[in-house]
């Protein structure tokens, strides 16, 4: 139904010896990167004549399926924070870096082709962003030389913000939440699933004051962007409190919560065209204690970076909106987590709105909103 080409155990085959090749031939990780980007670079047409017949894309699938899946083949592309531990490794790893924000870039390119990504699908393309996104965010975090955020994570969370604040279409922006139906628009996932992630990520990030400096009429231009989008329209809601409640959920863990715990929660309010999902001020974690929302079942689009520590700015980020009447939340602690501490608590809400798509709109203002007010705050106190 999807008009993709079957695999065959040979294909898989084929796919398992092109990863074990990738290991053992390709050392260094940005020459893994190189290889996929040209691989991809061939996929969508970006800059290359020569194209892949329907066997190669096959195969290109395939890997972006091993990626999607799996957090090892994943790993093997992402720059790491180690691998900069020692001045004399900076270099390779800015190098790394700068390969893998062109990857990043243009899988975003991919989900913008309203013509679609040849044999593969934008739900494919979205989840293998996903998935190298989240491990480069905790690689950031880890790296005290900076060069993984300030090379790669700072351009790529730019670049996603500023496209955003782009659109000049209403049509562009998702009015249900993204499927793996391949007529769903490729734009739906970069709104529903990119956009979000990069906002609630930003928050993570302020106390750089180059950041913040940039990021501020960023925020203030995709603001504005959206507001100017959502004039005219019949019936608009730019506030949360004009849409109608369509019930409400409380998800939390155990007061206090036990190490080696793994839970995933499941919330569906039927009837509802989104879902907001606000965390409690009192929310307390171990460091390497995560919980983190999604809009999928299987926990493969994330709508938020995972939050964790006992610093309340990750859970002081706006509102999380997901699209459509269902999303998960996981929580997971480590064997050695230190006992006492609070946990978490959130509250799902469902809103029943006619005018579903402004009404999101406005929830993405909203978040850009409160975005600018930490970059200024930042800028303000000087990056403290």
């Amino acid at each position: 139904s999807t008009g993709l080409l079957a695999a065959t155990p040979v294909h898989y085959e084929c796919c398992r010896v092109m990863i074990d090749g990738l290991l053992i031939f390709f050392a260094s990780g940005s020459g893994r990167v190189a290889l996929l980007l040209g691989l991809l670079s061939k996929l969508s047409g970006e800059g290359q004549s020569e194209s892949l017949g329907q066997g190669e894309q096959l195969l290109a699938r395939l890997l972006l399926e091993a990626i999607a899946e799996s957090r090892e083949v994943a790993m093997s592309l992402i720059p790491t924070a180690a691998a900069g531990s020692e001045p004399a490794d900076r270099e390779a790893l800015t190098l790394h870096c700068e390969a893998f924000r062109e990857l990043l870039l243009l899988l975003v390119v991919m989900l913008d082709d309203e013509a679609g990504v040849p044999g593969s699908t934008p739900q494919l393309v979205s989840e293998v962003a996903m998935m190298l996104l989240r491990g480069l965010v905790g690689e950031a975090v880890e790296d005290a030389s900076g060069v993984i955020f300030s090379t790669c994570l700072h351009p790529l969370l730019q670049h996603v913000l500023t496209k955003a604040a782009a659109v000049d279409s209403r049509a562009a922006l998702p009015t249900a939440p993204a499927s793996s139906s391949a007529a769903e628009p490729p734009s739906s996932y970069f709104f529903s699933s990119l956009l979000p992630w990069a906002v609630t990520c930003s928050f993570m990030f302020v106390s750089d004051l180059a950041f913040a400096r940039v990021m501020l009429q960023i925020a203030v231009d995709l603001a504005e962007g959206i507001a100017a989008l959502s004039e005219g329209e019949d019936g608009a809601r730019d506030d949360a409190d004009t849409a109608s409640k369509a019930g409400e959920v409380l998800v939390e863990s155990m007061h206090p919560y036990e190490p080696s715990e793994r839970e995933v929660y499941h919330v569906s309010l039927p009837g509802a065209s989104f879902l907001t999902v606000e965390f409690d001020s009192s929310c307390d974690l171990a460091e390497g204690d995560v919980v983190q929302v999604f809009s999928d079942n299987l926990c493969r689009q994330p709508v938020s970076a995972p939050l964790s520590g006992a610093s309340l700015v990750p859970f002081a980020a706006p509102v999380l909106v997901v699209m459509g009447d269902a999303c998960c939340i996981s929580f997971e602690s480590g064997p050695a987590s230190s006992t006492g501490r609070w946990g978490f608590r959130c509250s799902v809400k469902g809103h029943a709105s006619p005018a579903a798509q402004p009404s999101w709109a406005g929830f993405v203002r909203m978040s850009a909103l409160v975005l600018a007010g930490h970059c200024a705050a930042s800028i303000f106190q000087g990056g403290s």
